[in-house]
């Protein structure tokens, strides 16, 4: 059976100004934060998920083996103390994490006998987490993968059984995971699988009665992996097609019932030729997008609106891994981002981000520095267009625009298009002036960039350059 990318590759401390943080009690929410730093954690964190901004939940395995979560705020970290622990496990590890105000929701597995894992589910409230076991009734590799809290009522978890479970072939899929609010009360549905071996690796739903799960499928024999997507509406799995037609699926997110996004690569790891993968649904249809990395994987994507996301991965380098994020919007559309190593690591990679608004994102996972896996945690915060005044001006440049944005005082550039502007002021914590530089007439997007990263382009960031004038054509 194929395992899930997301449990397995190490990620990274992204970069420029990366600090130490602090142990410490939680704290209260803040509204602004450093363009980039980094906390260590002590574990090895597999994925996050944040139900206010500079609020977070952790979650992943310890250097003993066992499942861990822990909150992060300004404050510093704080361990979430677990109950529920089978007694005698061997190895634990929580996989993925849901949040929303008032609960969330990790899954992941529980191994007792060598070999075979059973799924882990946990429920958190006031900084406290009870875990269980959810009995699958054969022995055999049964794991959750993802899971994803459309209300503090319902949550959904996908992940996949290598034995299958009671009344299911031995190629079922584990579909989904029922959890109740006074939980864990759940139910297991499995359903035969399209291939010989499948995989579940993420969930997205947006609301109680709708969700989209990504991951991969082999038919077997001399066939390739193909991305697997399904869709569930009103109860009822269905599976979609992508136009995707080889590799994995490992991240989805859908901000709103008629917006999604997945993400993944053409390979399993991040080895030399692995190319990341992105397809977009609007309601009706998938449709394949482009990505300007030539060498990479994505692992993990977050919208906080339809066609504002980011994602995270691996740039695949000569010597080894780079940190890698993409950022799509109306215009360009995905654009890679690659960052440079931390001082003194050797392999590095991005492996879960949770965004709540586009100014605000979190990414977690591991760095190799001078042979040492690290657990950490990257808070990037980038400046967020709220609107441009005017809104257009003459191709030939020139025009004073001021800019409305988040955290603007992070800003070190502004760009039209691809075209730097001039003359950029700081006027205010949220206002910004620049002078506009000649572009061709047409549509650009402007970009504001900061050392935690670069703004999405939106509907706000739109700036129209209009052609001259025709002159009236005169005879004498």
């Amino acid at each position: 059976m194929r395992r899930s990318l997301l449990a397995s590759l190490a990620v990274a401390c992204l970069v420029l100004g990366c600090s130490a943080g602090t142990v410490g009690p939680r704290a209260a929410a803040a509204t602004t934060g450093p363009s980039m730093s980094a906390s260590t954690l002590g574990f090895t964190p597999t994925s996050v998920s944040c139900w206010a901004l500079l609020q977070c939940l952790i979650a992943g395995q310890d250097a003993k083996g066992v499942a861990t979560l822990a909150t992060w705020s300004p404050g510093g970290l704080t361990t979430v103390p677990t109950t529920g622990l089978p007694r005698g496990t061997a190895t634990s590890s929580w996989r993925s994490i849901s949040c929303l105000p008032g609960v969330c929701v990790a899954v992941g597995e529980v191994s007792t006998v060598p070999g075979w894992t059973t799924p882990l589910i946990g429920v958190e409230r006031a900084g406290r987490l009870s875990a269980s076991v959810v009995s699958v009734g054969v022995h055999g590799e049964n794991d959750l993968n993802s899971v994803s809290c459309a209300t503090t009522t319902s949550c959904v978890a996908v992940g996949d059984a290598a034995t299958g479970i009671p009344a299911s072939p031995s190629t079922s899929t584990i579909d989904q995971l029922t959890l109740t609010a006074t939980g864990p009360s759940s139910t297991l549905v499995a359903h035969p699988a399209p291939g010989v071996e499948d995989s579940l690796d993420a969930v997205s739903c947006p609301t109680a009665s709708q969700c989209v799960a990504v991951g991969a499928s082999y038919a077997g024999g001399t066939s390739s992996w193909t991305p697997l997507l399904e869709q569930l509406t009103s109860g009822t799995w269905s599976t979609s097609s992508t136009g995707l037609t080889s590799g994995f699926l490992t991240g989805v997110s859908c901000p709103s019932t008629t917006w999604c996004t997945a993400v993944g690569s053409t390979t399993a790891a991040a080895v030399p030729g692995a190319r990341p993968l992105v397809a977009s649904w609007s309601g009706t249809t998938w449709t394949p997008g482009t990505i300007s990395a030539t060498n990479g994987i994505l692992t993990s994507v977050s919208c906080a609106a339809p066609m504002v996301c980011r994602s995270v991965g691996a740039l695949v380098a000569t010597a080894g891994t780079k940190p890698l994020t993409v950022v799509t919007g109306p215009a360009p559309g995905w654009v890679a981002q690659p960052a440079p190593l931390a001082p003194g690591s050797t392999i590095e990679a991005l492996a879960a981000v949770s965004c709540l608004v586009a100014s605000e994102c979190h990414a977690v996972g591991t760095a190799q520095v001078t042979g040492t896996s690290t657990g950490v945690l990257v808070n990037s915060t980038v400046p967020d267009i709220i609107s441009l005044s005017p809104t257009s001006g003459p191709s030939t440049g020139g025009s004073v625009v001021h800019i409305s944005a988040l955290n603007a005082a992070l800003v070190t550039a502004v760009s039209f298009g691809t075209a730097g502007a001039r003359h950029l002021k700081v006027l205010s914590p949220t206002t910004l002036e620049v002078t506009v530089p000649p572009h061709a007439p047409g549509m650009v997007a402007v970009y504001l960039f900061a050392s935690g990263g670069v703004s999405v382009a939106t509907s706000a960031s739109t700036y129209s350059y209009l052609a001259p004038p025709t002159k009236p054509h005169t005879t004498g």
